[in-house]
């Protein structure tokens, strides 16, 4: 491939298809510890990991059992949990057994939402 065809290959291909751009865009929705902020959210829980799939839309659905409830929800209940799994993603690699802090609403389709952007992870001044 010649320098030139580089160039015009380099430029035709989505540049953002690869990566997050910046820290600002990075996503949450599994914490070993609640972050401040998740206080506001309608939903907040700990629950323990039953299975994970992945949707053809590229979305990880994790299906959990509430093991605390602390608002929104009761123990024992179970919960679809729906999470990004871009490039801008910093979720764990998440496994059946193991437990996460989870903060967030359930949609009109019954699906637990509770994405954290990096920026709302503290509290502002």
């Amino acid at each position: 491939m010649t320098k030139r065809s580089l160039i015009i290959l380099s430029l035709l291909l989505p540049f953002n298809a690869f990566a997050c751009h910046g820290q600002v865009l990075e996503t949450y929705t599994f914490f070993k510890n609640l972050p401040p902020t998740a206080s506001v959210r309608a939903v907040i829980a700990k629950i323990k990991v039953l299975s994970v799939a992945v949707t053809k839309d590229y979305e990880r659905i994790t299906t959990a059992k509430v093991v605390t409830a602390i608002k929104g929800t009761k123990a024992g209940a179970g919960m679809k949990i729906g999470s990004d799994m871009s490039s801008c993603s910093r979720d764990p690699d998440i496994q059946a057994g193991q437990e996460y802090f989870v903060a967030g609403s359930i949609s009109p389709d019954g699906i637990f939402r509770g994405q954290f952007k990096f920026l709302e992870l503290t509290p502002t001044q």
